[in-house]
């Protein structure tokens, strides 16, 4: 950037190389392009843009505004009707996807939004850049309202068959009961450094069902005190902003009763991947790939999918979870080999005598036999099908 010059500053594009001159007029901030890549004559050109909407000979539009103020002005009239967490992921957005791409709201068209869509999904998945075009969809909405813009640009989702790129595939791991217990039962009881209650944590995890997140921000006597038969989760601390009163079985709440000695936080924050990962390594029961991609939300998954195997109360079930709609539930619970096996074991049986003939009829020929046979005819090299040649004849 160059230092300011008679009330204007000179910035290069980092896409196209060519300078822009940004400065300010009535209160907001605005740049242009100076169409040159060439610094000495962005100067002059910038110097005179800068002179010409002083003295009022070049009038500037709203739709000019610098595109940095119009992101923060935004961010900052919808951060009451956003989660914290949504607003930081629109800064990232905006801060690494959008403001490399586009200089000022003029740029941001429909044909240029189609080419980032497009650049995208060599990237990422279809799902992520479905989250970052509605966030600008939901910008230049907000931009029409305050008048930055006459006209919203048509911006599509991508095509319902893109898949896009995942720079990571996640592989689902299934655990079950069984599973469950076995790496459970592996983990340490404490941490070497810290002495972090490993073993209970995601214990807790697995008899609760909980989020991760959720767990580690618990509180006594906030949401917990020694004794008590539920768990409050507040709406601020929960992903999905429900807060609720969740029921605990006797094991959760003997759990939380060996770690709510002090007040303050119950569980805290601990990264237990390489625990875990050791664990299943040592329970015996997982391949090495699904070792690599196991995690605490795997538990989660499974924890859900064994209270489904046992209740048919999905809308208790999404209460623990903390789900608003029962159809998110229906996402984390899995099928199985074992749930396939426990609906062959209910079905009943049918019990009729079936006759087994000793001796195959003559009638019965090989299939080789029945095709080349009577209305058939083979080919010249004796085999059948249609890449041997081979031709029906109608009687």
């Amino acid at each position: 950037m160059a230092r300011p010059t008679a009330g204007w500053t000179l910035e290069r594009d980092p896409r196209t190389g060519n300078w822009f001159a940004r400065f300010t007029h009535q209160g907001r901030r605005h740049k242009r392009s100076t169409r040159t890549s060439d610094r000495r004559e962005a100067q002059k050109r910038a110097a005179k843009i800068f002179a010409e909407v002083a003295e009022g000979r070049r009038p500037v539009s709203p739709h000019e505004a610098d595109l940095d103020v119009c992101v923060g002005e935004w961010l900052v009239d919808v951060s009451a009707e956003l989660a914290p967490e949504t607003v930081e992921t629109y800064i990232r957005y905006f801060a690494n996807q959008f403001a490399p791409r586009f200089n000022s709201l003029v740029s941001i068209t429909e044909a240029a939004m189609k080419r980032f869509r497009r650049d995208r999904l060599k990237e990422v998945s279809r799902s992520t850049v479905g989250k970052e075009l509605s966030a600008m969809r939901g910008f230049l909405a907000w931009c029409k309202d305050e008048g930055y813009l006459s006209e919203v640009p048509e911006i599509k989702d991508p095509p319902k068959r893109a898949t896009g790129t995942v720079a990571c595939e996640k592989v689902r791991v299934d655990v079950d009961h069984g599973r469950a217990v076995k790496v459970i039962a592996a983990l340490p009881k404490s941490s070497k450094r810290r002495g972090y209650p490993v073993q209970d944590f995601v214990f807790f995890i697995w008899e609760t069902g909980l989020r991760r997140r959720t767990v580690r921000t618990l509180r006594r006597p906030e949401h917990y005190t020694p004794g008590s038969k539920i768990l409050i989760i507040e709406e601020k601390f929960d992903k999905a902003r429900f807060g609720r009163e969740v029921a605990l079985s006797d094991m959760a709440r003997e759990l939380l009763d060996r770690h709510c000695e002090d007040e303050g936080l119950i569980w805290g924050s601990f990264d237990c991947r390489g625990a875990l990962r050791k664990a299943a390594r040592d329970a015996g029961c997982f391949s090495e790939r699904e070792i690599q991609h196991l995690s605490l939300h795997d538990f989660r998954h499974g924890a859900l999918t064994e209270m489904a195997e046992h209740s048919p109360n999905l809308a208790g079930i999404a209460h623990l979870a903390g789900h608003k709609r029962v159809t998110t539930t229906t996402r984390y619970v899995h099928s199985n080999r074992h749930q396939g096996r426990a609906v062959l074991d209910a079905r009943p049986r049918v019990s009729v005598p079936i006759s087994v003939a000793e001796k195959v009829p003559d009638e019965l020929k090989l299939p080789t036999e029945l095709l080349t046979s009577g209305n058939h005819r083979p080919s010249e090299d004796g085999g059948i099908g249609r890449r041997a040649g081979f031709r029906f004849q109608c009687p």
